[in-house]
């Protein structure tokens, strides 16, 4: 499970986007490596924002969070 947020910047999370980038990177590597040589597929789903306790507290404001 991936993210936009590692398509997207957030102030305040760049730990959290970076983590995403990271897996999405290893989903694209993991298809191009495993998919060809042993017929495998590699998805990743990556959803957008869902409004979480975690999210209003980097959010207060839900106008705000359509700036970043």
């Amino acid at each position: 499970l991936t993210s936009i947020s590692q398509l997207q910047a957030q102030p305040n999370r760049w730990t959290y986007g970076a983590s995403k980038g990271a897996l999405w990177s290893l989903v694209r590597h993991a298809a191009l490596e495993l998919g060809k040589d042993h017929g495998a597929r590699i998805n990743s789903v990556s959803p957008g924002w869902v409004w979480t306790p975690e999210v209003a507290k980097a959010y207060p404001d839900k106008e705000a969070m359509n700036k970043g």
